[in-house]
């Protein structure tokens, strides 16, 4: 039996099913509409689990077919599959860094250049999981940010072949299988209550879908489902179709759960994958369905560079036109590599088959030319690529600037100290001590509790403050919210440390409270609810509204065509529009006498949001996050602002 039959397309390998690749496009499609417009599909994300599923699926199918027949050939498995999904990744990978280089400045074009260099070993969701979030604001702009799934799913092709080869020559009963998706599956959910940006990315604890795919497999294989009512096999159908659309509807990627996000999809689609076989899955087998579900993978690939490319061009706020365009191009492009490369190299039947060694060239050559060319332009070493074409403003010297503000937002803002934690760090290594410290001169102190805007705001109150007044409480990705929503999204760290500062706030030598936070994740009854509990507290409360948030670093948004430091403001990329929340935010603190609203975003962005101050200094070091040279403005101009502050702590 030959090892062609593991091909995910082609004419002559046994069972194939038209109705998979109808499937694929039903998660092709929510992956796409998310990416272009969340509003339309909230939880389109949820087309990746879905995706997982389907390929366990195939993939063991196959599988445990060889070994029934003449056994399964490890090395031309793994030498198929590089050769399969490789080349056409390589040419997105480089063509896409080619495009790049005439519109980003080269410091972000290097950036991408890193994910691009990973994408095409096969590791960017590692490389991803250790530099960012997937949902992280910073994390959207980047052009190969969708790859991470992939390299899940090379990983996952890795070892699930020893697995089933153990588990057949063990003769172990399908139970086994069982039993590793449930140990999987529940060893995800409890990695995502400690870590949930580990749970995102990282192959293991995406096992539980692929193993769902694979049960299915064995399942149709020893023909368990063989003489079931067709009444019920169109039921299985239905209620999978209900658990896609119940996750399509309320997984929420801000605050991520793990059950309705990651399960609920699984659940939907191993049913689904369950009646695949049947006549309930022949509006899946479509024309329209077929064709879309047969150009996935290219359409995966080359949808996200598009859109990041055209966002960062024109701005986040994207007219209905542009986004049917972008929905067009990406149809265009992704048919491009399909016809060009995928299509090529894919084994349809004997007579066309390209000779293993020449594919396995093709597919060894292509990953060492994408490792060069990313490895190159990572370093700034490719000639005519490196210096970007954008000549309008010096984008790369705002990018220098805004790299030394962060170095020195670090220090003056006591990450350095340990009054900062990072977001997989445990309340354990918060440095008390030293960051809750009375003040030496007697008087009362300032805590400031805060995400990763602690930073920048303890420099701003520095300006107001004597340092040794200030008890900084900040944690990178953890919300102050109080009381504790206990949300799967939140880490052990992040739930120990709240628990830590907001107990702490209630010391008598703590006299007035900041709080600094990312408002865009909040919900109003969790902003009520912590600025009542700190009200209560008979402590002065300082409530710093919202910040404008951008779709791109602001270092490479000064590089667009036509932008001019002086003069250009950012708001046509505000990725969004957090205004109403604002005044929402000053008519809660307005209902306390105690309570203090600080309006940011009208200062930052009074006439446009700026990118430079009026001597030429950074204003964001990223895409919302200020330099300590901006905070320091901020804070002197905030001086009249905070007499009550000053007042209580010199009583």
């Amino acid at each position: 039996m030959s090892m062609r039959h593991l091909a995910p397309y082609g004419k002559d390998r046994f069972d194939y099913i038209q109705s998979l690749d109808g499937f694929r496009s039903i998660a092709i499609l929510l992956v796409i509409v998310f990416h272009i417009n969340e509003s339309y599909i909230p939880s389109g994300f949820i087309g990746v689990d879905i995706f997982f599923s389907i390929s366990g699926y195939i993939i063991t199918y196959g599988l445990v077919k060889l070994h029934a027949g003449n056994g399964i050939d490890l090395i031309e498995f793994y030498r198929r599959r590089i050769a399969r999904l490789t080349p056409a990744v390589v040419f997105v990978v480089i063509t896409t860094l080619i495009v790049s280089s005439f519109v980003y400045p080269s410091a972000r074009l290097s950036e991408f250049a890193q994910t691009g260099f990973f994408a095409v070993l096969w590791a960017s969701n590692i490389f991803l999981f250790l530099n960012s979030g997937y949902f992280d604001t910073v994390s959207q702009g980047n052009m190969f940010l969708h790859t991470w799934s992939l390299s899940v799913e090379e990983q996952f092709y890795i070892f699930w072949p020893l697995i089933l080869i153990a588990w057949a020559k063990l003769r172990f009963s399908i139970y086994f299988i069982l039993s590793l998706f449930i140990a999987s599956l529940f060893g995800a959910a409890y990695l995502s209550h400690l870590d949930s940006s580990a749970a995102f990315y990282l192959m293991p604890a995406r096992m539980f879908q692929f193993i769902a795919g694979a049960l299915v497999a064995i399942a149709h294989i020893k023909r368990i489902d063989v003489g079931i009512n067709p009444v019920w096999v169109a039921a299985a159908m239905f209620t999978g179709l209900c658990f896609v659309f119940f996750a399509a509807a309320f997984a929420n990627g801000e605050h991520y759960n793990f059950w309705i996000a990651a399960l609920a999809p699984t659940i939907g689609s191993a049913l689904i994958l369950g009646a695949i076989r049947s006549p309930a899955a022949d509006w899946l087998s479509s024309p329209v369905l077929r064709f879309v579900g047969l150009r996935a993978y290219s359409l995966y690939l080359v949808h996200w560079p598009v859109i990041v490319i055209t966002t960062y061009l024109i701005g986040a706020d994207k007219p209905l036109y542009v986004e049917a365009g972008l929905l067009v191009l990406s149809f265009l492009f992704a048919e491009l590599v399909y016809r060009l490369v995928e299509q090529p190299l894919r084994i349809r039947n004997d007579a066309e088959r390209l000779p293993n060694r020449v594919r396995t060239s093709i597919a060894v050559l292509s990953m060492v030319a994408g490792v060069a060319v990313s490895a190159a332009i990572w370093n700034g070493s490719l000639p005519g690529v490196s210096n970007n074409a954008v000549t309008v403003v010096d984008a790369d010297s705002y990018a220098a600037a805004a790299q030394r503000a962060n170095r020195e937002r670090v220090w003056r803002g006591r990450i350095h100290l340990g009054c900062h934690l990072n977001a997989t760090a445990s309340a354990d290594d918060y440095n008390a001590s030293l960051c809750m410290a009375e003040n030496p001169s007697g008087r009362g102190s300032l805590m400031v509790i805060a995400d990763s805007y602690g930073a920048e705001t303890v420099v701003l109150l520095e300006q107001i403050i004597p340092p040794r007044a200030i008890m900084p409480a900040n944690a990178a990705g953890c919300l102050p919210i109080y009381p504790e929503p206990h949300s799967a999204s939140r880490s052990q760290g992040c739930l120990e440390f709240n628990v830590f500062r907001f107990d702490a706030v209630r010391r008598e030598d703590v006299r007035a409270v900041a709080l600094a936070t990312n408002w865009r994740w909040w919900t109003v009854p969790q902003a009520r609810s912590t600025i009542e509990y700190l009200a209560s507290l008979d402590k002065t409360v300082v409530v710093f509204g919202v910040r404008p948030i951008f779709s791109e670093q602001v270092s490479a948004l000064v590089g667009t065509p036509g932008f001019e430091l002086a003069t250009s403001a950012l708001d046509p990329y505000l990725l969004v529009d957090l205004s109403e929340f604002n005044e929402q935010l000053r008519s809660l603190a307005d209902e306390f006498d105690n309570v203090h609203f600080v309006d940011i975003q009208h200062v930052l962005c009074r006439s446009g949001c700026r990118a430079v101050l009026g001597n030429g200094e950074v204003i964001y070091i990223d895409n919302t996050h200020i330099s300590a040279a901006a905070a320091e403005w901020f804070g002197v101009g905030l001086r009249g602002e905070l007499g009550p502050v000053l007042s209580v702590l010199n009583e």
